[in-house]
Parts: C-alpha cells; sequence; structure tokens
C-alpha cells in the first residue's frame, strides 16, 4: 500500500477511526455474527482474495428485504449452489450473523477508474501458471480461512504461508494438507491430489508477509 501523499495519509486515518468506531458500535451479537459470517460465510459472499472467485452475492441489510426469518431458513436449509448449514451452525450463531447482516449497507459500484496497484494486479496474474492460478482459487476457498489475513476482526488460526513453509518442500507440504494436524483439519476427503499440487505449486510463488 502506498501512502506517498499526506492527504493519503490522512484518508488512510480517517479510514481507520471509522473502522474502529464502526466495530464499537456493534453489538457483542453482531461482532459473533461478522465473525461467523467471515468464517463459515466469507468464501462465497465476501470479495473474493487473491483473484479467486466469489460464489455467491454480497450480503447486506437488503438481502431478503432484511427479513431475519428467511435469512435463517436460507443458512439453515441452504440452495441450489448453498450448502445447509443446520447440521453446523447453531441457532445462535445464525441469529448473529442475521444481526450483524442487520449492519452491514449494500456495497458500492466499483469506480470505473482502475488505480495503479489494480491494474498491477492483472500483471502478476498473468505471471501465474494455470496450475498456480486454481491453487490460488483452491488456497483461498479452502485454506483462506485460517491461513488469509482476517477479514472484518475475524481470527485467523494458522499463520501466513508461503515460497518458505515446510522450507519449500512439496511433499512435506503436500501430507500436512491431506494428513492434517493438532489444530487442522485433514483434507484428503476433500481435495483432489492435483487440487493439493496445484496449492503446492501456488504457494512456490508467494513472498513472505512483510518481504
Amino acid at each position: 500500500m502506498q501512502r506517498h501523499l499526506v492527504p493519503a495519509l490522512l484518508a488512510s486515518a480517517v479510514c481507520v477511526v471509522s473502522s474502529g468506531a464502526f466495530a464499537q458500535q456493534l453489538t457483542e451479537q453482531q461482532t459473533t455474527g461478522r465473525q461467523v459470517f467471515a468464517q463459515s460465510c466469507g468464501v462465497c459472499h465476501l470479495p473474493p482474495v487473491m483473484n479467486a472467485r466469489t460464489y455467491g452475492p454480497a450480503l447486506s441489510k437488503q438481502t431478503a428485504a432484511g427479513n431475519a426469518d428467511i435469512l435463517r431458513a436460507i443458512i439453515g436449509e441452504g440452495g441450489p449452489r448453498m450448502p445447509a448449514f443446520k447440521h453446523y451452525l447453531e441457532r445462535p450463531q445464525m441469529d448473529a450473523i442475521i444481526a450483524y447482516l442487520s449492519t452491514v449497507n449494500p456495497p458500492t459500484p466499483p469506480a470505473p477508474a482502475a488505480t495503479p496497484a489494480a491494474a498491477a494486479a492483472p500483471a502478476a496474474a498473468a505471471r501465474l501458471t494455470e496450475q498456480q492460478t486454481t491453487g490460488r482459487q483452491v488456497f483461498a476457498q479452502s485454506c483462506g480461512v485460517c491461513h488469509l489475513p482476517p477479514v472484518m476482526g475475524a481470527r485467523t488460526y494458522g499463520p501466513g504461508l508461503s515460497k518458505e513453509t515446510a522450507a519449500g518442500n512439496g511433499e512435506i507440504i503436500r501430507a500436512i494438507i491431506s494428513e492434517g494436524g493438532p489444530r487442522m483439519p485433514a483434507f484428503k476427503h476433500y481435495l483432489e491430489r492435483t487440487q493439493m499440487d496445484a496449492i503446492v505449486a501456488y504457494l512456490s510463488t508467494v513472498t513472505p508477509a512483510g518481504r
């Protein structure tokens, strides 16, 4: 993020203060809802990270006309392209998500002009192979909730991953993805070998955070 101009610094400071003030305005239930939403719904309903696809629409206070019963039914029973969360989320968690969504304004249309950073993103994406691009998408969707920077104040449970993870040893990384660990689920019944290989290939392109 570039901060070459004083106005940009001031604008950034105002945004940080505003974000903190907004967080303080949330109730405990809404804060819980924000975390559960980010962790359970974010892969489909938050802006995509690292150019991964977003499968569902952005949600806000206007979703389902703000009808809590409809939202709860959708969360619980799912739909044609959405899994049912009734066996995964408890009723208080669903209610917390609904309470949080009641505070979310609809997204504003994107600005027509691309910033230099936005223009650089496609160039970076173009340097990835097809396998690495697939790995980026699978990583964001399957691993991002724990291994990407937290969104909306949700906690990040695992370390940031990069080309230096496991000293870059693809076999070790593949084994960890497959078998899991004390705080990580095993993905061998969820991801195919080609998807694991794609994640390993993508991580080989990721520079450690702060470099």
